[in-house]
């Protein structure tokens, strides 16, 4: 009671988070008010992103043995490393980057046989298998569960190295691997949940690696480990400083960790694919320099267009991106029906059935709600069991889309099965919210196959003008109106008219299926003031495009990375142009 007489007593601006027991429980002080369960959903499930993306290029991989190097080799310790061993950890791991997860799989059994007393095959092993975790599901007894096999395999790495380096004189390079095994294992403890156990491993793991690089300074590969762990120690949101403390996470430093980890892309050591991924995300979900972040993302695609989970950023990121939509639209389609048609074991599914939501939702605004209906309704009725938030929010969409279309009956059944399903229990409130909306929708806004959408983003703008007078002349100015219009003559350059055009969006009374336009158009107002250099308007748009109806938590981690990266700019801080809105003039006559 102390503790939690202690938030409520805390400033309007501070904000905690506390967690007691295997199970989340959340008591957070926000402005005076304990967050509803829509809000607390959406802070667990950022948490636990960020713990997944804070130890992404830790994962294990293949370190190059200098000749006269020591071995563990299981004849004779002392004899050096093959230089197979190390081909062979580059072999599996390109396999992993080329979407073959069970060649990859199959390597490494081989691979540990044939040298079974070194920690290199082991960790190279449990780096496969962290790619089936089902890392983006709300259960974490099933994450824990699916984790224990790798833990396991961690451990064993741990006691080999502990075992050396007490025979060994020289012991920093299974100093290393023990704590890469450690970080490891605070990933994983993370994901499930368990916080005490991820910070004491992170604690070990940040020590080892630190002992190391005192000894081994232009390492580029600890180099870029240890700058993946100082960036997210020290950008760990605000709800979550007070938790760092607590399970004694060591502090992290933002700047030394991006100059370690560009050192580390550019040094080209054996990580530099895993640095690349890790800074890209970095740059895209946290820094919000999507220009950079995307840029990262496709050069990367070009090396690697089979690695769906380069193409999943892409995917979220789009919506916030007008001028590259329809291109980052071409490369999702194309990922995902190449990978579609592969019906053989290894595909990543449940990257493509996050890839097919994301896809849909896109869909809805910027391409054709009818297709987007398509492919929600067949995630529902295909009801993949992960990731576990896929069904449900597939059924709040199609809600959505179906209130918008005045089609008041399927957008009741869609939040009902919602609130039928017990195992969707933590939607509940939204699907009730959801209905107590629907009486709102007098009039249909929105049209299944309302073909002037889709002329404005591959800008056949005299079609798009057309078919928007069309629109208004049957429906009104209503806020879809508003949005798309702002959306038309963004894509021609009038920044003026489409800034009035968003501001009308913003000014309509709306009931929540509708607010998603309004989030939108809030968001683009802050890409307009970031092209006019009023950084502080961008920051407040941004901030107002929170309070609109929405479920996707993503969409939440990139407004407040790109909120994060326009008050750098307002304060000096990065001399970044943003360019989202780069554009070539046209006119709508």
């Amino acid at each position: 009671m102390a503790v939690f007489q202690a938030y409520i007593e805390a400033p309007v601006e501070a904000r905690f988070c506390f967690y007691v027991g295997p199970d989340l429980c959340i008591l957070i002080h926000q402005r005076r008010r304990l967050l509803n369960a829509r809000e607390r959903l959406k802070l667990a499930r950022n948490i636990l992103l960020i713990f997944a993306l804070a130890f992404l290029t830790l994962s294990p991989i293949a370190r190059n043995v200098p000749a006269g190097a020591t071995s563990l080799g299981s004849q004779d310790p002392d004899t050096l490393l093959e230089p197979s061993v190390a081909g062979e950890a580059r072999s599996i791991l390109d396999n992993l980057y080329r979407g073959k997860s069970d060649l990859a799989l199959e390597q490494t059994e081989r691979y540990i046989e044939a040298n079974q007393d070194h920690p290199l095959p082991y960790l190279i092993k449990a780096r496969v298998l962290r790619e089936a975790l089902p890392e983006q599901d709300d259960n974490k007894e099933l994450i824990r569960k699916n984790a224990a096999p790798m833990h396991d395999i961690l451990d064993k790495v741990i006691d080999l190295c502990e075992t050396r380096m007490k025979a060994a004189e020289d012991d920093s390079e299974h100093r290393f691997y023990r704590g890469w095994a450690w970080m490891f294992k605070a990933q994983l403890h993370a994901l499930g949940g368990s916080y005490w156990s991820a910070g004491r491993s992170a604690a070990k793991g940040n020590q080892d690696l630190k002992k190391y690089l005192s000894e081994h300074p232009e390492d580029p590969d600890a180099k870029g480990i240890m700058g993946t762990f100082l960036y997210f120690a020290d950008t760990l949101p605000a709800v979550i400083k007070f938790v760092k403390t607590l399970f004694f996470i060591p502090g992290g430093d933002r700047e030394k960790g991006l100059a370690y980890l560009n050192d580390a892309c550019a040094e080209g050591g054996l990580l530099a694919t895993d640095h690349k991924i890790i800074l890209a995300a970095i740059y895209t979900l946290f820094e919000g320099r999507f220009e950079d972040g995307v840029s990262r993302f496709m050069d990367l695609l070009e090396k690697y267009p089979s690695y769906l989970r380069l193409v999943e950023p892409l995917g979220v990121v789009r919506t916030f991106y007008p001028s590259k939509l329809w291109q980052l639209m071409q490369i999702e389609n194309s990922a995902l029906d190449r990978h579609m048609a592969e019906q053989r074991e290894g595909v990543d599914w449940d990257t493509i059935h996050r890839l097919r939501y994301h896809r849909s939702y896109s869909s809805m605004f910027f391409e054709s709600p009818s297709a987007a209906i398509q492919e929600f309704r067949a995630l529902v009725d295909e009801a993949p069991d992960r990731p576990d938030w896929l069904v449900p929010l597939s059924l709040m969409n199609l809600g959505c889309i179906y209130a918008n279309l005045g089609e008041a009956d399927k957008a009741t059944d869609a939040c009902n099965r919602i609130l039928e399903d017990k195992g969707m229990k933590r939607f509940h409130d939204v699907a009730e919210e959801m209905l107590e909306g629907n009486h709102l929708i007098e009039n249909s806004i929105l049209e299944a196959d309302a073909g002037f959408i889709r002329h404005i983003y591959i800008l056949e703008q005299a079609w798009a003008k057309n078919g928007l007078e069309d629109y208004r002349e049957r429906k009104g100015a209503t806020v879809l109106y508003d949005f798309y219009s702002g959306e038309a003559l963004l894509l021609a350059g009038d920044l003026e008219e489409a800034s009035n055009r968003f501001l009308s969006a913003l000014d309509q009374e709306v009931p929540s299926c509708s607010q998603a336009y309004q989030l939108l158009s809030a968001v683009r107002l802050a890409e307009i003031k970031g092209v006019q250099q009023d950084y502080k308007s961008a920051e407040k748009y941004l901030d107002k495009s929170l309070d609109y109806y929405h479920e996707e938590f993503l969409i939440d981690m990139l407004i407040k990375a790109r909120k994060r990266f326009y008050e750098r700019l307002s304060k000096g801080e990065s001399d970044i142009t943003p360019s989202v809105l780069v554009y070539a003039p046209r006119t709508l006559d």
